[in-house]
């Protein structure tokens, strides 16, 4: 049974709040089942790690993605940004910046397992 979860976020749209949460959410939910779980956003996803629309994009009423990037992280979901999509001020839960060989080589792995948003 594989141990680690990769999950790619590159296709969300940041004006969409029903979705932006679900790759958080299966990720927090899996560190705390205590597999390593990794969190790549690429592509259009990447905007939702900007610091200043992570904070305002609200979950609900009391809940930014900001928060989200928070409580993913203190769950110890690894979090990345792909390097061909640049951000001015990622939020400080994005931990490292990846290429796209890192990706390909996380999807090939045979001990991972790998959802897409």
């Amino acid at each position: 049974m594989s141990k680690k979860l990769v999950i790619i976020a590159a296709n969300i749209n940041p004006h969409n709040s029903e979705v932006v949460g679900v790759p958080f959410f299966q990720a927090t939910v899996a560190a705390a089942m205590e597999y390593e779980v990794e969190l790549i956003f690429t592509g259009r996803s990447s905007q939702i790690a900007e610091t200043h629309i992570a904070k305002q994009l609200t979950m609900g009423e009391n809940k930014t993605v900001f928060d989200l990037f928070e409580n993913a992280k203190e769950a110890g979901v690894h979090m990345m940004l792909c390097n061909t999509n640049p951000l001015k001020e990622p939020v400080d839960a994005i931990t490292d910046i990846v290429g796209s060989a890192y990706i390909i080589q996380q999807v090939m792995a045979d001990n991972v397992v790998v959802l897409s948003y």
